[in-house]
């Protein structure tokens, strides 16, 4: 078996600090990984030493350095650019206060002009209540009027019947005698029963006179 050369404890040391800062220079992403050898010292014989010894360390440093400057963005390391937050999908709505104008001045005017026209209106019904209140007493007048020449014409109905009845008288009535011969008893009786049916006749006439001035009046 071959014998492996010790490796000097600086030259550890120096490989674990150039590990480190490979993660730090290279861009995340973009690490490759990177074999270091260790340059043999004046006098020692060149022995290649295994090279899964060293690959091990190493993948395992750069996976740890990998996720730490990605995860931990803080400002303990200066090579280290600190992390931007990437953006939400979702766009960010603001809730926006929308104010409502509305104009109330021809919402007013157009109120009163239809409270003017039920105002009209309302002038118009009672006007005509009014006037058919008129009318109903004009009516109730006029009934009044009417059962007036009802009762006039009931009084010349009786007048008629009474001229008829002098006039039936007349027509049996003897002419006067001379005044020097005796008048019957008869004759004198009938003279007064025909001055009484003239003045009952002149009454009359006086009564359908004045009817007539009163009828033609109403009817004017």
């Amino acid at each position: 078996m071959e014998d492996i050369p010790n490796v000097p404890a600086a030259d550890v040391s120096m490989e674990d600090s150039m590990a480190e800062t490979i993660p730090e220079v290279v861009a995340p992403g973009h690490t490759e990984d990177v074999l270091m050898e260790d340059a043999p010292a004046q006098g020692e014989p060149t022995a290649s030493a295994p090279a899964y010894q060293f690959q091990e360390g190493i993948i395992e440093d750069l996976s740890d350095e990998d996720i730490e400057p990605i995860i931990n963005s803080g400002g303990k390391r200066k090579g280290v650019a600190t992390r931007i937050p990437l953006l939400t999908r979702k766009a960010h709505h603001r809730s926006k206060k929308r104010k409502i104008h509305v104009h109330m001045k021809p919402i007013i005017n157009r109120l009163n002009a239809h409270g003017e026209i039920l105002c009209s209106l309302q002038s118009e019904v009672q006007s005509i209540f009014i006037s058919q209140s008129t009318e109903a007493k004009e009516i109730g007048a006029v009934k009044t009027e009417l059962q007036e020449m009802r009762s006039e014409l009931g009084s010349l109905k009786q007048l008629v019947s009474n001229i008829s009845e002098f006039v039936r008288v007349q027509l049996f009535i003897p002419a006067p005698l001379p005044p020097t011969q005796s008048v019957p008893e008869e004759v004198s009786q009938g003279h007064q029963g025909h001055l009484k049916l003239r003045m009952l006749v002149l009454g009359h006439q006086g009564q359908w006179s004045q009817w007539q001035s009163q009828l033609g009046l109403k009817l004017l």
